[in-house]
């Protein structure tokens, strides 16, 4: 058993319903048997004893795993990709550097913060940890997201949050949600334009409604991770230089199949900020904000 244990590089975790230990079992099988194991199944099970040999106390419910820590939880939702996005998120701590650049740059006053692809709420969560938010405004499409996002802040006292179920654009129009990005995962939902009269469609936000709507003076960070949705927000910004300036941080995930890296980087530099490149994420900095 432990052979087939460091080989599947993974042990069954006692946090798991029985019908999925069994399942996982499959995985300790010489040969091909152990391709019978599911592979969320197998994400989530990994992903759980990564949490559990980090301190975190884990609570199996029917529809999913309530993760705790130091007064934070953590709900993930069964056979989703909420296991994967904890895992980079929380313990991979994805957004650690946009918080120190945040201390460094706005020392400890408090801040609004946009989180546009919220997901279901870890992003935020992280940012909420450690620094000080007065605004928080999350915008997440997706209903099933949604509903985790408002479960998860809810449960984590973030009552000053404001959750908007849409998505960012470069103009108010109607949207509707595609499953045709990357593996169509919930981690992976893109946004198109439809008709007015698409049943499935919604009202969309942008950043110029987001600043008169919600009276922000500014936006100390914005973060973007809409599944090449940014290749759209950053063309807007192309007519609208003004908004920029009125942005502290702005940490967004640039997918290079749909956006066009180097014109939104040099669109940033033009406007006054500085880059900084850190796995998957840009972070840009605006160096001529007054604070």
């Amino acid at each position: 058993m432990l052979l087939f244990e460091a080989r599947m590089a993974y042990k069954i975790n006692s946090n798991q319903a029985i019908k999925d230990r069994i399942k996982l079992l499959w995985g300790f099988v010489p040969g091909k048997f152990h391709k019978l194991t599911p592979g969320p199944l197998r994400e989530q099970n990994l992903v759980l004893n990564e949490a559990e040999h980090a301190g975190f106390a884990i609570a199996y419910h029917s529809d999913g795993h309530l993760l705790s820590k130091e007064n934070r939880n953590y709900f993930l939702r069964i056979n989703s990709s909420d296991y994967l996005v904890f895992q980079q998120v929380i313990l991979g701590k994805e957004y650690q550097p946009l918080i120190d650049i945040a201390k460094k740059t706005f020392k400890d006053k408090t801040l609004t913060l946009v989180d546009a692809g919220a997901n279901v709420g870890f992003a935020t969560l992280a940012l909420a940890s450690e620094l000080k938010l007065n605004k928080v405004i999350c915008i997440e499409p997706d209903s099933g997201n949604f509903k985790n996002l408002e479960a998860n802040l809810k449960s984590n006292q973030l009552n000053q949050a404001k959750l908007l179920k849409t998505g960012l654009w470069n103009k108010e129009t109607r949207l509707k949600v595609s499953t045709n990005f990357r593996d169509g995962r919930e981690w992976s939902l893109s946004l198109e334009e439809t008709s007015a009269d698409d049943k499935q469609g919604f009202d969309c936000v942008s950043l110029e409604s987001l600043f008169k709507n919600y009276q922000l003076e500014r936006i100390d960070i914005l973060k973007i991770d809409i599944e090449g949705g940014e290749k759209t927000v950053f063309e807007g910004l192309q007519n609208q230089p003004e908004l920029l300036y009125k942005i502290g941080i702005i940490a967004v995930e640039i997918h290079d199949e749909i956006a066009d890296r180097a014109l939104i980087n040099t669109q940033l530099m033009a406007a006054g900020f500085s880059l900084e490149t850190i796995g998957e994420t840009t972070l840009a900095i605006n160096q001529n904000l007054e604070l």
